[in-house]
């Protein structure tokens, strides 16, 4: 094994971390995932392992394979603690991961299958960016699950061996949407801890 498969794994068991401050939310009752969602999601992380590894990923593969893990976790804490959910993203979500498959499976079109479920992939994290802009008091969890989720895609990018387009996306478009996730998160938590800005004193 060379050093970059090191990397990789580690950024694998550090990706499967983030998940745990999520889950341990779930069971608390904190956060309410919707089942439909969640399966999609676990779907999409299937897709993208699967066409990935056909593409020849071997020490970025590990990111991946903790994401399905811990979307299959979610997946199943979603039936216990999660609510319906069936809109028209989720609709549109199944479709692309339908229409990908097909093209992996009748016409050899890996590529297409591993881009068109990243693009699902990165949609997931539109909820969170979005919460995050709009209500910028966030909580303790966010900042751990988030920060490890960061260490994790930013050891998978130093993994990556060679710069193709089929092996440098993936871990290219996890890091950027980690960062700025990140981002957000630590800027709310600093400017919780400045407080709120004083009024000027009256003369």
């Amino acid at each position: 094994m060379t050093g970059a498969s090191y990397i990789g794994i580690a950024a694998g068991i550090l990706s499967l971390g983030g998940y745990i401050p999520y889950a341990l939310k779930i069971v608390r009752g904190g956060i309410k995932p919707e089942r439909a969602s969640s399966l999609i999601w676990l779907l999409s992380n299937v897709l993208i392992l699967m066409s990935y590894y056909a593409l020849g990923a071997r020490d970025t593969i590990w990111l991946p394979l903790a994401y399905v893990i811990g979307s299959a976790a979610v997946t199943a804490l979603s039936f216990r603690y999660g609510t319906e959910g069936w809109g028209a993203l989720e609709k549109f979500a199944l479709g692309i991961a339908f229409i990908g498959a097909i093209r992996w499976i009748f016409f050899d079109n890996v590529l297409f299958t591993l881009l068109a479920n990243l693009a699902i992939g990165l949609t997931t994290y539109l909820s969170p960016i979005k919460d995050l802009i709009q209500n910028p008091e966030q909580e303790k969890y966010k900042l751990v699950a988030w920060t490890v989720f960061f260490v994790g895609a930013s050891l998978n990018l130093l993994a990556v061996p060679s710069w193709t387009l089929a092996i440098s996306t993936m871990p290219i478009a996890v890091f950027v949407v980690n960062a700025l996730v990140f981002g957000l998160v630590a800027i709310n938590m600093l400017r919780a801890k400045k407080g709120p800005p004083q009024a000027p004193a009256v003369q």
